[in-house]
């Protein structure tokens, strides 16, 4: 659950210009979802459906640790959390390891307000656990217009030219 990359237009749909508010502040070896969502004060207003966020943080971290339960890396970041976190705890001790979450996240955007967006994560082959995870909004709907329109405004501002949007 490391962030290891985003691309301008994903980044610009959440925030404008970065997909985790203030992650950027954090050393680039730091930068985890879970710690960002439990972690992180601007993480309390981004989803508008954060407790369905921070369980299925909490059921992903309980499943790669059924995955991998010596992975040194994960068992730092957890132990991390534990400290740092009631919220955290407090879903920890449920011991709930479940599917992954539904396909769609609402985030609140500071300008487009609560966006309804479909995800994709998919396993990077041949990659230490990498996935790539795509947001996207179906075309014709509210969502879709505000995200289109907030890719021609950092377009705009970034000085780069407009892609043609494929539907």
């Amino acid at each position: 659950m490391d962030v290891l990359a985003c691309n301008l237009g994903g980044c610009g749909h959440i925030t404008r210009t970065k997909p985790l508010p203030g992650i950027e502040c954090w050393p680039a070896e730091q930068r985890n979802i879970s710690r960002y969502v439990f972690c992180h004060p601007a993480a309390r207003d981004l989803f508008a459906e954060r407790d369905q966020v921070l369980g299925g943080c909490v059921a992903r971290l309980r499943a790669l640790a059924g995955i991998e339960p010596d992975a040194a890396d994960l068992t730092q970041l957890v132990n991390e959390l534990l400290t740092t976190s009631p919220e955290l705890t407090r879903l920890w001790e449920l011991y709930e390891v479940r599917p992954p979450a539904p396909t769609a996240k609402k985030i609140n955007h500071p300008e487009a307000g609560t966006l309804a967006l479909s995800f994709q994560s998919m396993q990077i082959e041949d990659t230490p656990r990498h996935r790539l995870v795509t947001y996207y909004a179906d075309p014709g709907t509210r969502d879709h217009t505000a995200m289109v329109h907030l890719d021609r405004v950092n377009d705009e501002q970034s000085g780069e030219p407009v892609q043609p949007q494929l539907s």
